[in-house]
């Protein structure tokens, strides 16, 4: 299955434009993070397709996934 990722925030320095992934079937959003190359620890919230999304939730072909970290500054 392929996805579509955008990354927001500080994450943009492991990713800094939007990509595809192309993951195994029956994937999810945990996987997702792990083939990123973006730590999990890092990650504050993930939606798929607008909704909030954990980590054990899976993935489906064509979804479009948001990975978002912890605001910053003061």
């Amino acid at each position: 299955m392929k996805v579509t990722v955008r990354v927001q925030g500080h994450l943009r320095r492991y990713r800094p434009e939007g990509f595809e992934l192309e993951l195994p079937d029956a994937a999810t959003v945990r996987m997702l993070i792990d083939a990123s190359g973006i730590p999990w620890e890092e990650v504050l919230l993930v939606a798929v397709n607008g909704k909030r999304a954990l980590e054990a939730d899976p993935l489906h072909d064509g979804d479009q996934v948001m990975l978002l970290a912890p605001m910053e500054g003061g």
